[in-house]
């Protein structure tokens, strides 16, 4: 059963434009500065994401039944703007107690400051955006950050490549949503002029539940993605927390790219059937697709690791080793995504609660085991999603799939070899 691309491909695009394109300028600056550096910097757009998360995401929330209510978009306006402030002061104090817990100077403190006031741009854009996904115009969206992205980009490597400051690489976020901001602008002349929040009791109660259950949901989510990486960044030497960083970056950009994008279709495809078999076909499907499309991410990767790294910079070469860990770590995610998908679509977020929480649970280990030996904790990882896999194998016989089965079996056991023959080739 064919996944269905047409209809969702703009919105692929632009979100896979914007996380390569901030993913290419955190990585291209690992390989100019130094990983203490690299550690702070990278660990200050933490708490950036999880703004971008709840409250950029809240704005561009259009599958809510809410979505078209101006009243409540004026309710969802207002938390948002308060949220910018809030998070002002939090990135202010964020930054600030790195700096002086990774022993950064002042000059580089404040070659970050852009980062500090970009929750309020991402809310003005986000807003504006939101428009122009609410009448379908999605191809407008990408096409302003195609362009957008692709001068920042340009300058901001440039300015990198000459002076070696963090400026340029904190200006690049900032400075691309300003770009997209004031091309979508001039299509629509104006931004809405909200109604005042004068609506029913009962509807403003109905809004901030799902509101508040929205946000819930996001954070949640950044938790169980994040908390490795937030727990390395508050207790790990800042030179680990660059190198850990760093490793993560290049390891699971692709497949998250290529996992976020097939269970974005599944998700779409599933709600457009309606019989058990047809559903099940789809996942199967899905299933194959992103279990060839990552098994070439990881041979990429894997080459990266092996040949390409250790020859671009000395202080980097530590992470080739930590690199092909977490390849192989992100490889069998995503073998074990596309039933988590499956799961959450039929039982709902609060049905896989459980798995939800021992998946953070064992991630957070994986942290704080990191924080003492990057070796040590990158391969707990890796054992851990191995674990996964296994039980998404075993589960695979509700689909009927016998095939996929062996496929899953055979692919995944040839990585297991493959990254043990390439970390005796790297030791």
């Amino acid at each position: 059963m064919k996944l269905r691309l047409v209809s969702s491909l703009p919105a692929l695009l632009d979100s896979s434009l914007y996380r390569f394109s901030v993913s290419l300028v955190s990585l291209y600056i690992g390989f100019l500065v130094t990983p203490d550096l690299y550690g702070f910097y990278s660990s200050i757009l933490l708490p950036l994401g999880l703004f971008q998360g709840l409250f950029e995401g809240l704005l561009r929330n259009t599958s809510s039944r809410l979505a078209s209510d101006t009243s409540i978009q004026g309710l969802m306006q207002k938390i948002v703007r308060k949220a910018a402030y809030f998070w002002f002061f939090v990135l202010s104090l964020f930054t600030l107690f790195q700096s002086i817990r990774m022993g950064i100077g002042s000059v580089e403190l404040l070659s970050v400051a852009p980062i500090l006031i970009t929750p309020f741009i991402l809310t003005k854009s986000a807003a504006i955006q939101r428009q122009f996904q609410l009448d379908n115009k999605w191809w407008l969206i990408f096409r302003a950050r195609s362009i957008g992205s692709s001068v920042c980009l340009g300058i901001c490597l440039l300015g990198l490549y000459a002076t070696r400051s963090l400026f340029w690489a904190a200006l690049f976020l900032p400075v691309s949503e300003i770009v997209i901001y004031l091309m979508l602008n001039k299509k629509i002349k104006r931004e809405p002029n909200y109604p005042a929040i004068q609506v029913f009791k009962t509807k403003i109660l109905e809004a901030r539940r799902e509101i508040g259950s929205f946000l819930i949901f996001q954070g949640f989510f950044w938790v169980q993605s994040s908390v490795d990486r937030l727990i390395v960044s508050l207790f790990a030497s800042a030179s680990n927390t660059g190198l850990f960083f760093f490793s993560t970056a290049i390891s699971r950009l692709p497949s998250e790219i290529s996992i976020g994008t097939m269970n974005t279709l599944l998700r779409n495809g599933l709600h457009e059937k309606q019989e058990e078999d047809q559903k099940n076909r789809l996942t199967i499907a899905s299933a194959r697709k992103l279990l060839l499309l990552n098994s070439l991410i990881f041979l990429l990767v894997s080459g990266l690791a092996v040949y390409l790294i250790p020859k671009l910079n000395t202080h980097l070469s530590k992470t080739s080793l930590l690199i092909l860990i977490l390849s192989c770590s992100a490889f069998f995610r995503g073998t074990s995504s596309t039933l988590w998908t499956r799961s959450i679509f039929e039982r709902g977020a609060e049905g896989t609660r459980v798995t939800q929480l021992s998946s953070i649970l064992f991630t957070a280990i994986g942290g704080l085991v990191c924080c003492f030996d990057l070796f040590a904790g990158v391969t707990f990882m890796a054992f851990r999603e191995i674990a996964t896999s296994i039980w998404v194998l075993w589960n695979w016989r509700y689909f009927g799939s016998t095939r996929l089965f062996i496929e899953t079996a055979l692919v995944t056991s040839a990585a297991i070899l493959i990254t043990l023959f390439a970390m005796a080739y790297l030791r």
